[in-house]
């Protein structure tokens, strides 16, 4: 089948078996409405070439021992790269050993092992697979007397992990045990076939691409998972997805986001700080960063990094709007422009459908001979060797002191040793064990105290390493010397809704402590 080009770069082969069974000739298995409509819709999203990509084989209403087959074809000669994707919609069934059987369309109750699909078998052909990255979608209804329009996605107890349990694979349930899963959301099994609950919040999380949680343009199958998981709680509050990995190797993309991205991911804190900063020279080493994200794999992240080009492509700073100007326009000179802001000069460069920044020609007086205009520093350039010398010391110590003043505000902006007047304040928190820790933090100090209500081991000072608006890190001493007690690094950050989080790292030495942080509010 032909893949999208985002597929052809990719790690081993991917292929899907869809196994849907919703007619049954014993009559205590009830007909289903929705494996049909799951099978079509699963498998046109899957085999979508933009978002998707598998190879999809689709078995519907077949007897258990063409399944059978089917499935340890599919898990057959494979290689440890390979994406596999099987996806049961049907009747599950538990015998009187407790052992889970699938129901297809030729499965008797009374003669479960000769036609019906073990659940053992499923399991030992993945276990036997070279295959690593396996994964077992279950919307299975468990036959049995409920009530109008629901079936229950399980019996008392499923114990997917024992009887899926082995490397490279994962599992996910349609819904957890003793639970009811919806057909469609309806209490009723008149009408026309529509998807389950499940299955419908798959396929639209795929393809719509809403399942693309962190906006990297891709869906990976733990934001598969929360998408569908949050989606079924929507509609019916009582069902409970269930998820279970077991060493699968790598990443699992399941899908390519298909749709246009509209919402910017957050830029990394550190690069948004110099994005913002008040001088020209760090704004523009900014865009470097921006130019590498713009042409980045995370879509989200591009998306925000080309609005943050267009901004600094208005900056009052010739020099940065120039840099900004020229990556969105695709030219690779992103260099700095010279001390007046203008790009330097070049000869000519006409070539038809290019785009780059307006470069001036040299003046041209004869063909193949250039004459530089006449220099403005003859004006003013003394024509005496006194006058040089006294110019040139001039100049020397103005860039003197030009040089101490910007170092003077670069050191106070970069590597300030006081604390900032955003962590001013006395700040409270408690940890999961229930000691209780208080820092007041005053603005342009050096130092602060820090207490902690079960150990003089957290009674000390704290004395400023580093720190910015948005990150202070300080040296814990505590006050207990030789005691045992360690020293730590800690470091706070802002978070939302105004609290700070505390991050703890103690030193080794002293007795064995683990790091830990505490979210700490502002008292008073």
């Amino acid at each position: 089948m032909a893949v999208g080009p985002w597929l052809e770069s990719a790690r081993g082969s991917r292929s899907a078996l869809i196994v849907a069974s919703n007619e049954y000739q014993d009559p205590g298995l009830s007909e289903l409405r929705a494996p049909a409509a799951d099978a079509d819709a699963l498998a046109a999203v899957l085999s979508d070439p933009e978002i998707g990509g598998f190879d999809v084989r689709t078995l519907l209403n077949e007897p258990a021992h063409v399944v059978n087959e089917a499935v340890e074809e599919f898990l057959t000669d494979r290689s440890p790269d390979d994406l596999l994707l099987l996806h049961f919609s049907c009747h599950g069934i538990k015998d009187q050993d407790g052992e889970l059987y699938f129901a297809m369309t030729n499965t008797r109750l009374r003669l479960l092992g000769a036609t019906a699909v073990a659940a053992d078998f499923v399991n030992r052909r993945m276990t036997h697979s070279r295959s690593h990255r396996i994964v077992l979608f279950l919307d299975c209804c468990y036959a049995g007397a409920f009530d109008r329009g629901m079936r229950a996605r399980a019996t008392k107890v499923m114990d997917l992990e024992e009887r899926f349990g082995g490397r490279g694979r994962a599992v996910i349930t349609a819904s957890g045990a003793v639970e009811y899963a919806f057909e469609g959301g309806e209490l009723t099994e008149s009408g026309d076939p529509v998807p389950s609950v499940f299955t419908t919040a798959m396929v639209r999380g795929l393809s719509t691409g809403e399942a693309d949680r962190d906006q990297d343009g891709y869906v990976d199958l733990d934001e598969l998972y929360d998408y569908v998981y949050d989606a079924v709680r929507e509609v019916t509050p009582h069902q409970n997805p269930g998820k279970w990995a077991f060493g699968v190797q790598g990443d699992l993309v399941i899908a390519r986001r298909n749709t246009p991205l509209t919402q910017p991911a957050a830029l990394p804190p550190e690069l948004q700080q110099s994005i913002d900063s008040p001088l020209a020279g760090v704004r523009a080493g900014a865009v470097g960063e921006l130019a590498r994200l713009l042409s980045g794999r995370h879509q989200g992240l591009a998306l925000a990094a080309r609005q943050a080009l267009e901004t600094l492509a208005d900056d009052d700073s010739r020099t940065v709007a120039a840099s900004a100007s020229a990556v969105l326009a695709g030219s690779p000179n992103t260099a700095p422009s010279d001390a007046t802001g203008t790009a330097p000069q070049t000869g000519p460069t006409d070539t038809a459908g290019a785009t780059s920044p307006t470069r001036r020609p040299p003046t041209a007086t004869t063909p193949g001979h250039t004459t530089p205009t006449p220099r403005s520093w003859r004006r003013w350039w003394p024509g005496t060797i006194r006058g040089r010398v006294i110019v040139a010391a001039s100049a020397a110590a103005a860039l003197l002191v030009g040089g101490v003043v910007t170092w003077r505000v670069l050191d106070q902006a970069v590597d300030a040793k006081t604390i900032p007047e955003s962590f001013d304040g006395k700040w409270q928190g408690a940890r999961a064990d229930g000691t209780v820790f208080t820092a007041p933090l005053g603005k342009e100090l050096q130092k602060a105290e820090l207490a902690g209500s079960t150990s003089a081991c957290y009674n000390g000072t704290l004395a400023v390493s580093d720190a910015t608006d948005s990150r202070l890190t300080m040296r814990f001493a505590p006050t207990p010397q030789g005691a045992g007690c360690n020293p730590w690094t800690v470091v706070f950050t802002h978070l939302s809704g105004g609290d700070l989080r505390m991050a703890v790292d103690p030193d080794s030495g002293g007795y064995d402590e683990s790091e830990f942080e505490v979210r700490m509010s502002r008292q008073g």
